[in-house]
Order: structure tokens, then C-alpha cells, then sequence
């Protein structure tokens, strides 16, 4: 699993590197009106805070430090006649 979140953040970073570019010739040239380039900045920050969240939930899901196994209730078997449903 160590090798799927490597390839993910390598990934994820190219994607950027290459959105990055893309996005700078758009504004250099002036493609973009000023309104776009505002909701289009947000909507980068938004995305990007997206992935570093997933990125943390990815590395805590596999890291091996929640070692916490679900409780289990005790049941009666005592043979009293009682029905745990």
C-alpha cells in the first residue's frame, strides 16, 4: 500500500505542476476576465486542500497506527433463556 500512495502524491503533483502551467499561460495571455481568474484561484484552493486531506487520510489509513480493534459485547450464555437480539 506504501507504493500506492507514493504513486498517488507523484501523481497528484504532476497533475498540478502541469494545471500550474497551464492555468499562468491562460492569465499571462490574458484569456481569463478578472472574475474567472478569482472563482478559478478558489476553486484551485479549494482542490488543493481537497487532495492534502485525502493525501493525510491515505498515509493514517496504512500507516499501521490505529490498532484498535472494535469491542465486542458479552453476551450470556448461560442458558437462561435469554435472547440477545
Amino acid at each position: 500500500m506504501i507504493a500506492v500512495v507514493i504513486i498517488y502524491i507523484v501523481l497528484i503533483t504532476i497533475f498540478f505542476i502541469f494545471a500550474g502551467l497551464i492555468f499562468r499561460h491562460a492569465i499571462k495571455f490574458s484569456y481569463l476576465s478578472q472574475r474567472f481568474k478569482t472563482i478559478t484561484f478558489i476553486f484551485g484552493l479549494m482542490a488543493l486542500a481537497i487532495v492534502i486531506f485525502s493525501m493525510v487520510m491515505l498515509l493514517q489509513l496504512y500507516s499501521g497506527t490505529s490498532n484498535k480493534s472494535p469491542s465486542v459485547p458479552k453476551t450470556n450464555t448461560s442458558g437462561g433463556g435469554n435472547l440477545n437480539f
